[in-house]
Parts: structure tokens; sequence; C-alpha cells
């Protein structure tokens, strides 16, 4: 991870979460704290913490977490860590089963190669859902290793 891709984009959720406070708060002090991390003399990083100024409202510093002497507060290492899927269909994996348990079961036929899905007939509203929210996101392109995956559970 490079720290000035989350000091550019402001992205105070990756650290809110981490601390497990609300992100609203960061929005209170905006411009008021600093992104940094800890290096060795060789350059590896070995942790990250966020500088707050003086100015910073002590209830806000409290409500963060933040010891008022020190107007620092470390982050774990592995916060802004995003983990590789072993297998790169992985998220389609769990959209298929996740479709299936709410009763999505009859959405998917194989007719010789290719796979029809008929999302507008799940069993129950959860599947109907499930599938306005997460899988119609999906690009017309890239339902075909959905429909694969599904095809391949036992449909």
């Amino acid at each position: 991870m490079d720290i000035s891709d989350v000091e550019e984009t402001g992205d105070a959720a990756v650290i809110a979460r981490d601390w497990g406070v609300d992100v609203k708060l960061f929005d209170d002090i905006e411009g008021q704290w600093e992104l940094l991390d800890n290096t060795t003399d060789d350059g590896l990083t070995t942790g990250y913490y966020v500088q707050f100024d003086r100015d910073v409202a002590p209830d806000i510093l409290d409500a963060l977490g933040v010891d008022r002497s020190l107007l620092f507060r470390e982050i774990s290492l592995n916060a802004f860590d995003r983990p590789e899927p072993e297998d790169p269909d992985e998220p389609l994996i769990f959209l298929a089963n996740r479709y299936k348990a709410l009763g999505g079961r009859f959405g998917a036929i194989q007719i010789g190669t290719e796979y029809v899905l008929n999302p507008w007939h799940p069993d129950t509203e959860e599947a109907a859902k499930f599938w306005r929210d997460h899988i119609s996101e999906i690009p017309v392109e890239d339902r075909r290793a959905f429909l694969r995956i599904l095809a391949s559970h036992g449909w």
C-alpha cells in the first residue's frame, strides 16, 4: 500500500474501521490530521499512525481514542491491506452460493454449452433483492463466469 493513496483519496474509512469509530468524526476535523508511517533506516514500513493538530477539540480526540497529551494514535500495520483472492472467481463463487442460499436455485439453466439465467423468477424475495443489489451490477460480459459457477454447483 502506498500511503499517499490513502492521503490523496482522504480515505479515513479504513482508519475508522481499524479503530472501531464512526468515520464521520474525521469529517469534523478535515485537514487537522495526517497519516504517517514508521520506517526503518532501510525503508521497511513497520507501522502507521495518525498525527492530530493541537486545534482538534478534546471531545473528538476522546471519541477517536487519542491520548490528548500525545496527539497521535497508531493504526494496525495491516489495516490497509487488500487480500488477493486465491481464485480469481472467488467473488463470483460467493455471489453464486449466496444467491442459491437465498432461493435463487431455479435461475440458471444450461443450453448446450451456454448458460442462461432467469433472475426474475427466483424462489424468494430475498433472492430477487440479492440479484438487484449485487448481481445486476456485474457487467454483462462477466456474468458468464457467474453462470458457469452456478451451474457447476449442482444446478
